[in-house]
């Protein structure tokens, strides 16, 4: 017995080449915006001259990119943007060949640079009205499902949780960080991050950051409910009783003193986490009761069973009479 093999994953590879192929173009973009201007400065050692670079490259791009809608109509947004990237690759590509024969001045650079700007410009603007289309296509073809606000909050407060846990939550006092007889230089304070003042704290906030990105992953990857309302009932658990432990421990540092701002920014987090989880359960339906109107149709249909069937040629009363 032969199986047929499943066509989405041939449909997925022009969406992976397409977004491996603008994250490629994203990047020799930014990374020519640093080269041109540090070529001007290694090579003239002119800050002003490096300057004007940017300048004459930056101008044109915002102005063309609020004037260029009427090109974008009348080419189309797909021409518009491929012409636009074409011109401004043959314009970036003659940089170092001009620097190679000698023949790049400063004239040349700045007019190089000022197309390019001129034409990303309009290449960008093009790009934005292309975006809701290639996200629905990419989204269909990689059958992935749009993820709702609960989701998006959890997925984000996971990753700002993640990122707080090493930063400096609070701050030891000189006591603390030279004991008598230590031999350290007394005076100064120790920046203690998460991981360094917890014990057993500092697992749970890793296992509720990772749940709370797992939740954003799992409601766009998987395609029945009981995965993201188990996922979110979990979340829920783990999240109520870290949240609840961060806040004793925000109010209460033993023996330390608190830094606000980045303490505080791990408490929002850990509450983001949770509240997105809670968001994502009622979306859901997890524990939504049923209208009770619905209920009331329910338990008469119970009682009173099916409504029987009109007689043909006969009153509905006829329906109800039994032989």
């Amino acid at each position: 017995m032969t199986t047929v093999p499943e066509p989405t994953a041939r449909r997925r590879l022009p969406v992976y080449a397409l977004v491996a192929a603008y994250f490629v173009s994203v990047a020799g973009t930014a990374m020519s915006a640093l080269a041109i201007p540090w070529l001007v400065l290694t090579t003239t050692g002119s800050a002003t001259q490096t300057g004007l670079v940017v300048f004459a490259e930056m101008t044109p791009y915002v102005v063309m990119q609020a004037m260029s809608g009427p090109w974008v109509d009348r080419w189309g947004a797909h021409r518009a943007c491929a012409r636009g990237n074409g011109v401004a690759a043959v314009a970036i590509g003659a940089i170092p060949v001009l620097q190679a024969v000698d023949l790049l001045s400063v004239g040349a650079l700045l007019a190089l640079v000022a197309v390019a700007g001129a034409v990303r410009g309009m290449s960008d603007c093009a790009n934005t009205a292309l975006v809701p289309g290639a996200a629905a296509a990419t989204l269909r073809a990689m059958r992935l499902t749009p993820p709702r606000l609960g989701e998006i909050l959890a997925g984000a407060a996971g990753a700002v949780l993640l990122a707080s846990l090493f930063l400096p939550w609070f701050r030891a006092t000189a006591v603390a960080a030279c004991p008598p007889g230590s031999g350290c230089p007394g005076g100064g304070n120790v920046d203690e991050i998460a991981f360094e003042a917890f014990v057993v704290l500092d697992v749970l906030l890793v296992a509720l950051a990772l749940a709370g990105v797992g939740l954003l992953i799992a409601q766009m990857t998987t395609h029945v409910p009981a995965v993201p309302v188990a996922w979110s009932s979990l979340t829920v658990l783990l999240g109520i009783v870290t949240t609840l432990w961060v806040l004793v421990s925000v109010l209460n540092p033993p023996g330390q003193s608190l830094e606000p701002l980045f303490a505080l920014i791990g408490l929002a987090a850990s509450a983001g986490v949770t509240i997105g989880a809670l968001l994502s359960m009622r979306d859901e339906g997890f524990g939504v009761r049923p209208k009770p109107g619905i209920e009331a149709t329910l338990s008469r249909t119970e009682r009173s069973g099916p409504e029987p069937l009109p007689v043909p040629g006969g009153s509905p009363s006829d329906a109800t009479k039994r032989p």
